[in-house]
């Protein structure tokens, strides 16, 4: 997805230790969640990070056959990393669970949490 179709917004930030990524969108597709991991995973990757935070503020979740493969190429893309998710809306818990679920399943070393501090605080566990 070039920038001009792009429906998120990114913001990255290094931090000590690892790499701070704010995604934001209102609305989502299995192609711009896939979109978005990678270019997150891409940035870390580039700037040598093996330690990643992301703040997903998007208010909604795919639907579960797309969250379960989308989870899957996450696990590929992460592979080597520890990856925590901040997911500040309580309403996609469920969804947010499967996912991980899914990809700690397959090896990943990623979790969610609800805010930035306890995030940093496993990141860096």
């Amino acid at each position: 997805m070039d920038e001009t179709t792009r429906s998120y917004e990114l913001k990255f930030e290094e931090r000590p230790e690892y790499l701070y990524a704010c995604v934001k969108a209102s609305k989502l597709t299995g192609e711009t969640a896939r979109a978005y991991l990678r270019d997150i995973v891409d940035e870390a990757a580039r700037r040598g990070y093996k330690r990643l935070m992301v703040e997903r503020d998007i208010p909604v979740s795919l639907d579960m056959a797309t969250l379960f493969f989308a989870a899957m190429d996450f696990t590929e893309m992460i592979h080597g990393m520890r990856v925590v998710f901040v997911n500040p809306h309580p309403e996609l818990e469920d969804h947010m669970d499967f996912a991980r679920t899914v990809a700690t399943n397959r090896g990943a070393n990623y979790t969610i949490v609800r805010d930035v501090e306890s995030a940093e605080k496993w990141l860096l566990s």
